[in-house]
């Protein structure tokens, strides 16, 4: 409960900031990652109930592979090797205690860690039918674009230096 309570108080400062700056500031950076094994997802399950991937804030001079690694390992204990960019979400919001953000959202495996809850949610593995039962409409076109990221037999990585 902490974390959305914090979350919404960010959110409230930073776009009482861009209201005041004649909205210039651009959406917050984030990255998530899609985890795939023996047909089962792994999800963070939040207090609220509500069904996310694990992902979040990019912090300062953080490339986005390494927040997608870090929070991926802080949401649920799992050490993560990132793959490739399956694609880029903006989620634009007009409620004033919520962010916009712009996600780039990986695919990537487990190389080691233990699965443990955190203040965030607990995370466990759902298969896809239960997966997309549970999470909101907006994941549904993630897991697709997944799913298709799968079947190219060339997929493309974005280096960035």
């Amino acid at each position: 409960m902490f974390y959305i309570t914090a979350k919404r108080l960010v959110s409230i400062f930073f776009n009482t900031l861009n209201s005041a700056m004649g909205g210039h500031l651009p959406p917050f950076g984030c990255a998530c990652v899609v985890i795939e094994q023996e047909g089962k997802y792994l999800v963070l399950e939040r207090p609220d109930g509500k069904i996310v991937l694990p992902g979040g804030f990019m912090q300062w001079q953080e490339r986005p592979e390494q927040t997608a690694k870090r929070e991926g390992y802080e949401e649920t204990g799992m050490v993560l090797e990132i793959g490739n960019i399956i694609n880029v979400y903006s989620g634009i919001t007009k409620r004033f205690d919520d962010m916009s953000t712009l996600t780039i959202t990986y695919q990537a495996t487990v190389v080691g860690g233990t699965l443990r809850p955190t203040d965030e949610g607990h995370p466990c593995w759902l298969d896809e039918q239960t997966l997309r039962a549970r999470m909101g409409h907006g994941y549904a076109k993630v897991i697709d674009d997944y799913l298709v990221h799968c079947q190219r037999p060339e997929r493309i990585g974005i280096a960035v230096h």
